[in-house]
């Protein structure tokens, strides 16, 4: 699994697709259902990566009846993550629900990570979050204290907590 997320953060995609079935198939081996919950979000995860959508949503789904079925919560967190991920990479509608979804979830459960956190991703599900005022509180707490920053080209809503913020009544210059 460690191997899984090394690649991941690599944006191996092979490599992240051999891991995670290698462990995904190690964990039902052992008959480790709490493993395997969390293992069939990692293979989803890259199935996404690969641009295997339809394999991912299969994943997603297991992922989250197992979790529902064995009453583990970071499993179904998991698996919703990795669909926010899925819904967003084809800029699908439900993202937003799924995210509202996770950061109620997160508060409720006390989650401020996830296994395949990634900040520039974070970052902007965290924008789309504030820019819909969904737990705006809670998403503050996040974008400091994983000192989450939006690509410099991306605009952020109004109310992101910057550590300083400027107001001008003309033009500013530097």
């Amino acid at each position: 699994f460690l191997r899984f997320i090394e690649a991941l953060h690599h944006n191996d995609v092979g490599q992240m697709i051999e891991h995670a079935n290698t462990a995904l198939r190690m964990a039902r081996e052992a008959g480790s259902r709490w493993s395997e919950g969390l293992l069939l979000s990692a293979v989803a995860r890259a199935h996404i990566e690969a641009e295997e959508y339809s394999e991912a949503k299969i994943l997603i789904e297991q992922a989250k009846q197992l979790g529902s079925k064995i009453g583990v919560e970071v499993i179904t967190n998991d698996a919703l993550v990795t669909e926010l991920a899925l819904l967003y990479r084809q800029g699908d509608g439900r993202a937003l629900e799924v995210l509202r979804s996770i950061l109620v979830r997160s508060i409720k459960q006390g989650f401020s990570n996830v296994s395949t956190w990634r900040n520039l991703e974070w970052a902007n599900y965290c924008s789309m979050a504030l820019s819909n005022d969904i737990e705006v509180e809670y998403v503050h707490e996040l974008i400091q204290k994983h000192n989450l920053l939006l690509p410099r080209d991306q605009l952020a809503p109004d109310n992101w907590p910057f550590p300083i913020k400027v107001y001008t009544l003309g033009i500013f210059k530097l």
